[in-house]
């Protein structure tokens, strides 16, 4: 946190030494006063650069354009206020421009260029299921002047990934919807929707548009719209041959009751065949399937099991038991001689 110091010589070198080590925050604890003019054009483009990204920063710019006399005001939350010399500010105006260009750019989803490789960065409600629903009808409909895709798109062409189900359930509802209500628009060629209104003015003939989306709005219930596990799995299903799966499969979160499912019919398999000596010998460490399930867990997740002596693959309980017993009674019958 920035502390004030006794002058503004002396806060403006502070910011100058702050942005050199990347330690320069804006937030309501900070008590900022400099003199702007004492910093390097290049230093102030940092400050107002910072100043957006910043949670507090827009209101810097803010007031910077309301400026008055030839300064520049910011009142800080805590009551301290940052005077800006104007004439410094506009010696800085091509490097900020060059700098905020550079952070982002307003998204205007009817004209963004559908070639090539797009990332649309955007945080919670701003938008994305809009734009994406938008951006579906102009791949429809090939619009956008020169941002269009070179053809118009199918609905079977097009695929759309988001994260989770309920996304999922209302991008293909808004999808289908938009699709419906500009069709109609379409059909009347005029709309009160903004969003179609700008569409309708870019379609020359209505009439084939009005078909394609026809088209398009019969074929939803096969449009791609899945969660990126349900896409991964369509893939693992279409191309069962090629990725060695089962043609049909079902995701299964918990496997719990898989694990205890194996447990148990080996114990049915193994366990309840064996001779009564050696039942309760394994009873002793065992009480039942979910007992050894328990010992047993931590290594169907990924630990493997320490083995000293592996036994040979032949090797049973039963036999294991004989040897254990052939050796007690060798043992014994040493120890009888020796006593006798």
């Amino acid at each position: 946190m920035l502390q004030a110091p006794q002058t503004l010589g002396e806060e403006a070198s502070k910011l100058s030494k702050d942005f050199d080590r990347g330690n320069m925050r804006f937030d309501s604890r900070d008590k900022i006063v400099a003199q702007i003019k004492l910093l390097t054009p290049q230093k102030l483009a940092d400050f107002f650069h910072q100043a957006v990204v910043e949670p507090q920063g827009m209101a810097i710019l803010s007031q910077i354009s309301g400026s008055q006399n030839g300064k520049a005001e910011y009142v800080h939350p805590e009551g301290w206020k940052v005077w800006e010399n104007v004439s410094a500010l506009q010696q800085t105006m091509p490097l900020m421009s060059e700098r905020m260009s550079d952070v982002a750019e307003t998204l205007d989803p009817l004209r963004l260029p559908l070639q090539g490789e797009r990332l649309i960065e955007a945080s919670a409600g701003t938008g994305k299921t809009f734009t994406i629903a938008a951006l579906y009808l102009r791949l429809l409909l090939g619009l956008g002047g020169s941002a269009a895709f070179p053809r118009p798109l199918t609905v079977e062409e097009l695929l759309v990934v988001t994260f989770t189900e309920a996304a999922t359930a209302e991008l293909r509802g808004r999808i289908r919807s938009n699709i419906h209500e500009l069709r109609i628009a379409c059909l009347r060629e005029t709309t009160d929707n903004p969003l179609y209104k700008r569409l309708l003015e870019e379609i020359d003939d209505k009439a084939q548009a009005a078909q394609w989306l026809l088209l398009a709005e019969r074929q939803m219930d096969e449009a791609a719209v899945f969660t990126i596990h349900g896409f991964c799995q369509r893939m693992l299903n279409l191309n069962a041959f090629e990725s060695g799966m089962l043609f049909e499969q079902q995701l299964i979160e918990d496997e719990s009751l898989l694990r205890y499912q194996a447990c148990a019919d080996f114990w049915r398999r193994h366990c309840y065949p064996l001779p009564r000596e050696i039942a309760l010998v394994v009873f002793e460490t065992w009480k039942g399937p979910q007992a050894l399930l328990r010992d047993i867990n931590r290594y169907l997740q990924g630990e493997a099991p320490v083995i000293k002596a592996p036994p040979p693959d032949d090797e049973t309980l039963a036999s294991r038991h004989a040897q254990i017993v052939a050796r007690i009674d060798a043992r014994k019958t040493a120890v009888a001689r020796r006593g006798g």
